[in-house]
């Protein structure tokens, strides 16, 4: 990897909202704000979204990703950030905007296949997707939704791209990330992850291993009460959950008969459960707060549609070690 090739992963920022970090802001310390090892002063530099357009566009900008060794994503574009709001010894790299999001957890299938329906021809469109909801909380969350929003705008104002409209609040966030990437007969061969019994019955995904590929795996974790994250399945997380996910922007560029266009999309990389909706409906007696999921639209029920080393709620002190 060359000095101005994108690095990996692991540097993420918050949302602000009114100089405040929003996992400070929800009610009844919903965000675990002591555990989750955030800067409670909000600053100029990469932990921060900043307010308003104009900040981001010194914050971050969008580039056209160059790395040869990394077939699966050559062709695409990237939000990275500004070397100025990078420590000094990181003015070099190119590291890609990850952003930590917070709600309550409404449509779900981030499993290894997605909603894949076993059939090859599919398999350009499956994908795993998650839907954010704001219980209620609608100020809270529609500052994470301006936040994606200044990103998308970033890349539209760069590099020209077709944008999934802005859902309103009470169809919450909406996430989602191709399963399968494709084999190409040219370049270093996509580096898949090993599939098994357990991951893909009946073998019917890595029957497709010549053509398509699953490259990634989206991490899932509950936080213990001592703050540490614990991996479980995917199939652990309910709706009405209250989760902390890690995103980035994936910006693809698509080709065909009438030409090239771009598309901006949020998709997972990590996911941890916060709060179970057991523990919530205790929170609810202890304080007489009304945590309103089934007030909020449950997003799409079927949406048509890079492996991570972070485990979010990690201390971000330490995400600054990039490679």
């Amino acid at each position: 990897m060359t000095a101005n090739s994108l690095s990996v992963r692991v540097v993420m920022s918050v949302v602000t909202y009114k100089r405040a970090i929003v996992p400070t802001l929800w009610p009844a310390g919903l965000g675990r704000v002591e555990s989750g090892g955030f800067e409670l002063q909000v600053s100029s530099d990469w932990r921060f979204i900043p307010e308003t357009f104009d900040e981001v566009c010194d914050w971050a900008t969008v580039v056209a990703h160059q790395d040869e060794d990394d077939n699966r994503r050559r062709g695409n574009y990237h939000i990275v950030y500004q070397p100025t709001v990078l420590p000094q010894d990181k003015h070099t790299k190119q590291i890609e905007v990850t952003v930590v999001l917070q709600g309550f957890l409404g449509d779900c299938n981030i499993g290894m296949l997605g909603n894949w329906n076993r059939k090859e021809t599919s398999a350009v469109s499956a994908v795993q997707y998650l839907t954010l909801l704001s219980g209620g909380y609608t100020e809270i969350f529609e500052a994470q939704q301006a936040a994606l929003d200044r990103l998308r705008l970033l890349v539209t104002t760069k590099w020209g791209a077709e944008v999934e409209e802005t859902m309103a609040v009470n169809e919450g966030i909406r996430l989602r990330r191709p399963v399968f990437t494709m084999v190409r007969a040219y370049g270093p061969p996509v580096r898949a992850v090993g599939l098994g019994e357990a991951t893909d019955p009946g073998a019917k995904a890595r029957r497709l291993a010549k053509k398509w590929v699953v490259d990634h795996v989206i991490w899932t974790g509950v936080r213990r009460p001592n703050g540490d994250n614990m991996e479980v399945a995917p199939s652990s997380l309910q709706r009405g959950d209250f989760v902390e996910v890690t995103a980035f922007a994936d910006v693809q560029v698509l080709r065909g008969k009438k030409g090239a266009g771009t598309i901006v999309h949020f998709a997972v990389m990590d996911v941890v459960k916060l709060w179970s909706v057991a523990d919530l409906k205790n929170l609810e007696r202890q304080t007489q707060l009304t945590f309103a999921q089934s007030s909020d639209g449950a997003g799409p029920s079927a949406v048509e549609q890079m492996p991570s080393r972070f485990l979010i709620g990690g201390k971000r002190g330490n995400m600054m070690d990039v490679q």
